[in-house]
């Protein structure tokens, strides 16, 4: 009998270990990007976020309302992109990834639309570039930022 409630409680607790962990969940997305590349984007979407996708450009969403907006650079659209926010004055640096050689730019401005943070960067072993940009405050631009994760699909 003793061994019968050890196998139990045993299960049991198992069974409690597997519905913790499952409560993380994620969604994906792989382009085809024009150079032949495929770039895979991944969204934790455990706090109620999601990832959509139309023609090539993506966003994430949070209670029906955009947070991030991002598309893919070529490598010649990148270099202007990064030459432009380097060479003008209006916009705030908030952080480049590393100081030296940067492969990110997070830099904050005024648009048309208001204060936008955009943030510049290359795909990881991949020629291709993106920018992702948010119409949220900095603050709530960074959590959501902070749940994508890119990889070039090999």
């Amino acid at each position: 009998m003793k061994r019968r409630s050890k196998i139990l409680y045993a299960f049991l607790c198992l069974v409690m270990l597997l519905c913790v962990s499952a409560c993380h969940t994620s969604k994906s997305f792989t382009f085809q990007i024009e150079n032949g590349e495929q770039i895979k984007i991944t969204l934790d979407t455990t706090d109620g976020y999601d990832l959509v996708q139309e023609d090539g450009r993506f966003a994430v969403e949070k209670d029906g309302d955009y947070l991030l907006q991002g598309y893919f650079l070529s490598e010649d659209g990148y270099r202007q992109k990064e030459e432009l926010i380097l060479s003008v004055d209006f916009i705030d640096m908030k952080r480049m990834v590393p100081d030296e050689d940067p492969m990110m730019y997070v830099y904050q401005h005024e648009g048309k639309a208001g204060s936008e943070v955009d943030y510049l960067f290359r795909v990881e072993g991949a020629e291709t570039g993106v920018i992702v940009g948010s119409l949220m405050s900095f603050e709530e631009a960074e959590t959501a930022f902070s749940l994508l994760a890119f990889e070039k699909v090999k």
